[in-house]
């Protein structure tokens, strides 16, 4: 593509456009399925759930407008306030949505041309800020951030999946839930204490809140979509919530830490 369209005011207007219409209209369907979860405003049977995990609508559209519609408002937002992590922020908005298109049809077994509609926004989306990335050189930068972040919260959260599993064949199950979540916070801050001593690690807050919303995402499409087909894990406190809480904790005081000690010696990233 040609850099000067690229970092043209047009471009970046282009970009900013599919992300806040993106992000809107999720935000404006999700309330709509909250609204009236039984999706009757929108014609959705409850039919379409049957191999989700799911009852009804609301948290599907909780999570579309949480999600999928915050994420690409946010983008967007920065993207016309010439954010210098605008771009990277898009490149992750463009990707959560075609995430979503593609767990969405694997939920309900069924393709809309919405579907179709979407996908292309968000290849788009993430196509074209990872273009603008690359036009001013940070694209391997912003990558490899946003790499790092994935790689260590994914091993976190298979390490924990891992720990359950031997103390579910080992122990009883409440005594289970309660070894995984005293190990879990141990797990995170192990992970993140590796994280945060490589280079452009991020705000240890937003570090953590990435690092507790990531494994429950994971928990719920693949845990609870795909293994269990139910949300009843959720419904456990000890079981979910409070080691979702403590890795957050874990994190944020691993990486307050760390950066405390080794202030001015970490670069911060962009992305």
């Amino acid at each position: 593509m040609n850099s000067e369209w690229l970092t043209s005011p047009r471009t970046r207007r282009l970009l900013a456009a599919l992300c806040l219409f993106t992000g809107l209209t999720a935000i404006g369907g999700g309330l709509e399925l909250m609204w009236n979860p039984d999706g009757s405003i929108i014609r959705l049977p409850l039919s379409l759930l049957e191999h989700s995990p799911f009852r009804d609508f609301f948290i599907p559209g909780l999570l579309l407008a949480g999600l999928v519609g915050v994420i690409n408002t946010i983008a967007g937002v920065l993207i016309l306030c010439r954010h210098p992590r605008g771009d990277a922020e898009a490149m992750v908005s463009g990707s959560v949505l075609v995430a979503w298109i593609g767990i969405e049809v694997l939920f309900l077994r069924h393709v809309h041309w919405l579907h179709a509609a979407y996908l292309v926004i968000g290849l788009a989306t993430a196509g074209l800020a990872a273009a603008r990335e690359n036009c001013i050189g940070q694209l391997a930068n912003t990558i490899r951030t946003l790499t790092r972040v994935a790689v260590h919260v994914t091993i976190g959260w298979a390490l924990c999946g891992a720990t359950m599993g031997l103390l579910l064949a080992a122990t009883c199950p409440p005594t289970a839930l309660a070894g995984h979540a005293l190990a879990a916070p141990v797990i995170f801050a192990a992970v993140s204490a590796s994280y945060f001593r490589g280079p452009y690690a991020w705000p240890p807050f937003r570090a953590a809140t990435i690092f507790a919303s990531v494994p429950a995402l994971l928990d719920l499409v693949i845990v609870a979509g795909f293994v269990q087909r139910s949300l009843s894990m959720f419904q456990s406190f000890i079981g979910s919530w409070l080691p979702l809480a403590l890795i957050f904790l874990a994190t944020w005081v691993t990486g307050t830490l760390r950066t405390n000690g080794h202030a001015g010696h970490v670069p911060q990233p962009r992305s």
